[in-house]
């Protein structure tokens, strides 16, 4: 009956009992305080002494009863088996090597009973194998003696590319030189331009010098006493300052001072002027601020017809508006002999070098526009044709060449006296009316 309980008890209670914590505090409990046990069983005195004595010793105080066992078991049920995961770890490599070892030994095994068999195969007089042995032997042989062959000829292709690489860097270097040659021939003759401009600049500094000596009557004097009579005239008092700022105004100087100081503001330079340019839209209003300061009884408009006035009497530059500059291009047009340079120009010849034409005349030259620049610079946009006549023994390619270019003034006396105008920008084309 006993038996049954305690066996139906442990039944019950079997999962309690073999749980990993429990099992393991349990074990950790006897292993602190087996001898609080052996002195209770079995120790001296009375079974009441050692009662006693154990509950003195069974208090949460002594933490051998409770604590040391729950950490011994804690670390057992949950460290134990990462230690097992890493002892596993360590044997895997070692059974790796041994695994390596011993297939090798194996491979070495079979190996060398592949040769012994093959040395009783080849020993069989009966059996082919060598006659197929040598045949496959002979065939490596080729086809090693086929990749030497093809190595050879790579060698000798890449022979004769460093050959031909080599004569085209010869043929490089001998173009260098003659280019270097030619260049050198290019300084001598700059030197020589240099040289020649340098005469040229010496000469015309030497004529500057004396033409400056004989030039001793002011210029200035000469404007100022045509403007004079123009005012007397018409019965207007105008002071000298007052005439001298309207000769600031035309010329487009900052004061008087500038203009006084100006070198090139001579009768000299004038005969060189294309023109002096005035601005509708500024001179009137300098003009009526001048009076408005001068306090003289006369309209910006009369003191500007007294200028024009001045210059015709002078009678040695233009005095013009801003807005004739095409009227003035189209006037240097009409004088074929201004455009002889046109022929001479790099753009022009390596036109001309396209045909099999020479040429030598410059025809429909005219106005296209204004090209717009800045330093007070006015380029007016110009275009011709320039004819030529075919060699009866070469073939046609065209005898006439589109030109574009810009006639530019220049300002050299003050702001609005403008230089002649030079020729710039020059195009050229042949003409294509020619293929249909």
């Amino acid at each position: 009956m006993v038996q049954d309980l305690i066996k139906g008890w442990f039944s019950d209670n079997r999962v309690k009992i073999t749980s990993p914590v429990l099992g393991a505090f349990m074990g950790a409990w006897v292993l602190f305080n087996w001898k609080y046990f052996l002195l209770l069983f079995w120790g001296k005195g009375d079974l009441e002494v050692r009662l006693l004595a154990f509950e003195e010793i069974i208090t949460t105080s002594n933490l051998s009863i409770w604590l040391w066992p729950l950490l011994v078991a804690l670390a057992y049920a949950f460290g134990l088996p990462y230690l097992n995961v890493l002892s596993h770890k360590l044997l895997k490599r070692a059974e790796e090597w041994r695994h390596s070892e011993v297939v090798g030994i194996d491979i070495i095994k079979a190996k060398k009973k592949t040769e012994l068999n093959e040395v009783i195969y080849k020993g069989d007089p009966a059996n082919p194998y060598l006659g197929k042995r040598l045949d496959a032997e002979l065939k490596e042989f080729e086809a090693k003696a086929d990749i030497t062959r093809a190595e050879a000829n790579d060698k000798k292709l890449k022979l004769e590319e460093l050959e031909a690489k080599k004569k085209a860097s010869i043929a490089e270097q001998k173009k260098l030189e003659l280019e270097a040659e030619q260049e050198e021939l290019k300084l001598k003759d700059l030197k020589r331009r240099d040289e020649r401009e340098k005469l040229a600049q010496e000469r015309a500094k030497a004529h500057h010098q004396q033409e400056l000596l004989n030039a001793r009557f002011p210029t200035t004097y000469v404007f100022l006493k045509y403007l004079s009579e123009s005012f007397i005239e018409d019965e207007v008092n105008a002071p000298l300052d007052f005439m001298m700022d309207c000769l600031v105004i035309c010329f487009g100087y900052k004061n008087s001072d500038e203009l006084l100081a100006d070198d090139e503001f001579s009768l000299s330079k004038f005969d060189e002027l294309s023109c002096v340019a005035y601005s509708n839209s500024t001179i009137l209003k300098a003009l009526s601020e001048l009076i408005k300061t001068a306090k003289i009884n006369v309209t910006a408009e009369e003191v500007f017809d007294h200028l024009v006035q001045m210059f015709e009497n002078i009678d040695t530059v233009r005095f013009m508006s801003d807005d004739l500059f095409k009227d003035l291009a189209s006037e240097f047009a009409s004088d074929s002999d201004n455009y002889d340079s046109l022929l001479h120009e790099d753009s022009v010849t390596g036109s001309m070098a396209e045909t099999n034409a020479y040429f030598e005349f410059v025809e429909d030259v005219h106005v296209i526009g204004v090209d717009e620049r800045g330093d007070e610079e006015v380029a007016i946009k110009m275009e011709a044709t320039i004819s030529g006549t075919n060699h009866d023994d070469k073939p046609f390619s065209g005898d006439s060449l589109d030109v574009t270019f810009n006639l530019v003034f220049t300002p050299v006396i003050g702001r609005n006296g403008y230089s002649q105008p030079e020729i710039e920008d020059v195009r050229a084309s042949v003409s294509d009316y020619w293929r249909g």
